[in-house]
């Protein structure tokens, strides 16, 4: 009898693996049939996010049959969404009706996938979904050929666009039906992944209305030439990548516009580009021979040589601050000269992924210091390259830190890099870029300019030095950036390699430049002198430059217009009062300055002059002249506020709330408590906080400021469960709240949710679904000016309803 109950219990466990095993779901989270794994989004809809175990165990891997309606428990769930994390195998992907959402993982391969088919129920599609895709040939929307849309997207032309003819999402990138491309009007943005590897576009125009190029738009793409003439901006980080149009290998011309700028380092592997063009009046960027630098004051920045460029030499221009990452890669230099002036080096010399440099070369660097460097600015030399400083000690720096940051990195370990003393060279001359500069001074009274020192040879050794003969004027750093202050007059700077100097002369003047009043550098006080009716009528004139009088005929010469009264005056009558006798007549004369000596440009300054007129016949009295100079006016020197910036909005901190702001007087950025105090009040609880600016010692104005103060982030104590509701007990708000939004809902990612008000610390939420789980945050907001603003979400908090 035992035995014949241990052959039923096998027997039971033989036939239980013959019979199917139902479906059931996984933490009600995720399910697999047929080898394809889902996720349950809701009650009857699910995200296909792993279909290639089950398309290799059921189907084929290269075009696999994607369900629209899939059966577990008895029960029917539409696929809705779609993700892919990559298939290498994949050739044909055909998605069926009913999928509102793909996700094609753009950082997996889809090397080998041709066509991609569409359905008509597409709502969203992930940026720079056809990044890896090289051998597609054609999208099909709804399946059908040619030109499509729908409420989201459109096909035209064979390439996707979206709805709103804004965004250019994927041109197949083995298309063949082309080899020029113009973009069409209206798009706006060509976003990542866009025309990355395509192969038979040659050329690509871009439309007037294009303004940014994403990073990774054209990676690995086969054109010979692109023309940004109208865009704003290329390269703009997208995720991970910033190189617009890296390995590129056909790539050899690139244009850009006037509006351009970039982000990152656009260029990286491409072998072939020869020249960069930048249409004229671009405030960001240049090119001096077909290389690309940006500008920055004073100097430059070197953001591409073309490796394309057949020259064996290049010396770097002596203004070039920086050298951007990638500026020199793939390049085929045999010599390349540093100057002085390049202060950093961010990852310039790299030669790909594949480390492939085709000969040696020697890198001369000139300047007295070691530029500021980083791991890895110079990747894959090919063997015997050299890199030769001024002297033994910048060899040690460099060899220190070469040895702490790894500054030099080759794929191939058995590639040797030297690093030595340049030889001696004596330079033969000097020549400055500029002899004379002549500077008229405005606020705030600071100019700089940049000294650029052409030494012959080019590889001279002698250090160049600045040195300026009036420094309280003007003064010259190491690397010959001038300045220029406050005070007026001319210096000499010389500069020196060896025994051989160049000299440049700076004339520093004060700008008179005003009409009418006060301006930042220029008071000008002016009243009549009195005179004889029918004469000119002079003024009694004070003028302060920077609060200092100063002095006629040496710092400015005067004359007049319409300063002469009477009928046969230059003066426009403008008031007359009754007098005995006659009429006192008063009307505006005007005094102008013109600066000499230290001083250039012309102020005017309008003063009264008055006059007689006899009315009862015989001749009109006549004042007497004024011969004693009229009491010293006091002239204000205080300037007035002109800029205050709002503050920023800010959260209850239980404590009270200062901020920070920009106060200026015309260009000049004035400090707290010195040239302005700030008071404060209600600035502590929730609600509207108010700042009353005002000015100091020399500085006048008064300004308001407000800001508001959100209340803190919510908490929630605890939920509470009953029979079709959910009872939410929040932790009191401090600072004054107003009330809580609560927020509920059936999905931890609070889709489908819905928001209750409460002005008290605990709110019921009815009508719920039994035996389902509620998720459930709360905020706080406080009123302000009849409106709600709220504070930070709390935590969620998750429970079953009874």
């Amino acid at each position: 009898m035992k035995r014949l109950g241990v052959y039923m219990l096998v027997l039971c466990m033989f036939f239980s693996v013959l019979v199917p095993v139902q479906v059931k779901a996984n933490n009600n989270d995720r399910i697999t049939v047929n080898g394809y794994r889902y996720e349950i989004l809701n009650d009857h809809e699910v995200k296909l996010w792993d279909y290639f175990s089950g398309a290799a165990e059921h189907g084929d891997v290269t075009n696999p049959d994607i369900p629209s309606e899939i059966t577990c428990d008895n029960k029917k769930y539409k696929v809705v969404e779609f993700y892919d994390s990559g298939n290498v195998n994949l050739r044909k992907l055909i998605l069926p009706e009913g999928i509102r959402s793909i996700t094609l993982n753009e950082f997996k391969s889809f090397k080998n996938l041709e066509e991609l088919h569409l359905p008509s129920t597409l709502e969203s599609i992930n940026t720079g979904f056809c990044s890896s895709m090289a051998n597609l040939k054609k999208i099909v929307f709804a399946g059908q050929e040619g030109d499509y849309e729908n409420n989201f997207y459109q096909l035209k032309d064979g390439v996707l666009i979206d709805k709103k003819n804004k965004e250019l999402l994927c041109y197949p990138a083995a298309s063949p039906k082309r080899t020029d491309y113009t973009v069409p009007d209206g798009i706006k943005t060509v976003v990542s992944g866009c025309f990355a590897n395509v192969k038979n576009l040659e050329n690509i125009m871009m439309s007037s209305t294009v303004k940014e190029v994403y990073g990774g738009a054209l990676t690995s793409a086969n054109i010979k030439s692109i023309d940004f003439n109208n865009v704003e901006s290329f390269g703009v980080s997208s995720l991970f990548r910033s190189e617009c149009f890296d390995k590129c290998k056909k790539l050899e011309t690139v244009k850009m516009g006037s509006k351009m700028k970039t982000g990152g380092s656009p260029f990286y592997e491409n072998d072939s580009l020869k020249r960069i063009e930048v249409a004229q009046g671009n405030p960001y960027f240049h090119t001096e021979d077909g290389v690309l630098f940006g500008r920055t004051d004073g100097g430059k920045t070197l953001i591409c040589y073309p490796a394309g460029k057949t020259e064996d030499e290049y010396v770097i221009p002596e203004d070039t601050q920086v050298l951007m990452s990638y500026s020199f890669s793939m390049c085929n230099l045999k010599k390349l000269v540093v100057p002085k002036g390049v202060s950093k080096i961010t990852g310039a010399f790299n030669y790909g992924d594949a480390g492939e440099s085709k000969n040696p070369i020697e890198i001369d660097f000139l300047g007295d210091t070691l530029p500021q460097m980083g791991k890895w600015n110079f990747q894959d030399l090919y063997n015997g390259s050299k890199l030769l400083f001024k002297n033994q000690n910048l060899v040690d720096q460099f060899n220190q830190g070469n040895k702490e940051n790894q500054y030099i990195y080759a794929q191939d370990q058995t590639k040797q890099v030297s690093v030595s003393v340049l030889p001696k060279v004596t330079a033969e001359s000097i020549t400055l870029n500029q002899h004379k500069i002549s500077a008229v001074m405005d606020y705030p009274r600071e100019k700089v300019w940049h000294l650029i020192a052409r030494v012959n040879p080019s590889l001279s050794t002698d250090t160049v030095k600045f040195v300026s003969s009036n420094p309280s004027i003007v003064t010259v750093d190491d690397f010959g950036v001038v300045k220029a202050g406050k005070k007026l007059g001319s210096a000499t700077i010389t500069a020196t390699a060896g025994t051989k100097q160049d000299t440049c002369t700076v004339i520093v003047k004060g700008n008179m430049n005003h009409t009418n009043g006060e301006s930042n550098d220029i008071i000008i006080s002016a009243q009549e002198k009195g005179g004889e009716t029918g004469k000119p009528v002079e003024a009694w004139l004070y003028v302060y430059y920077d609060r200092e009088l100063l002095v006629e005929g040496k710092d400015y010469t005067v004359s007049y217009r319409n300063n002469i009264g009477g009928k046969n005056g230059t003066c426009k009558e403008l008031s007359r009062e009754k007098v005995n006798g006659g009429y006192c007549i008063k009307g505006m004369a005007t005094v102008i300055i013109t600066g000499i000596g230290n001083f250039t440009g012309k102020a005017e300054q309008q003063y009264e002059i008055s006059w007689w007129e006899y009315t009862s016949g015989g001749q009109t009295p006549q004042p007497t002249p004024s011969t004693t100079e009229q009491t010293k006016p006091t002239v204000s020197t205080k300037r007035k506020i002109t800029y205050v910036s709002n503050p920023t909005n800010a959260t209850y901190t239980g404590k009270n709330i200062v901020k920070s702001l920009s106060v200026k007087a015309g260009k000049t950025k004035l400090k707290l408590n010195r040239d302005y105090t700030v008071s404060y009040s209600r600035n502590k609880s929730c609600g509207k906080a108010k700042m009353a600016i005002r000015g100091k010692g020399n500085y006048t104005g008064n300004y308001i400021r407000y800001f508001k103060i959100y209340p803190k982030k919510a908490k929630i104590k605890k939920l509470k469960a009953g029979k079709k509701k959910v009872t939410v007990y929040i932790s009191k708000s401090p600072g004054g709240v107003s009330g809580y939004q609560v927020r509920y809902s059936s999905y931890k990612n609070f889709k489908k949710s819905k928001y209750k008000t409460s002005r008290k610390t605990s709110y019921t939420i009815k009508g719920l679904k039994r035996k389902k789980n509620c998720y459930v945050k709360v905020r706080a907001y406080k009123i302000i000016d009849g409106r709600k603003y709220y504070g930070s979400y709390s935590s969620y908090k998750k429970i079953k309803v009874r």
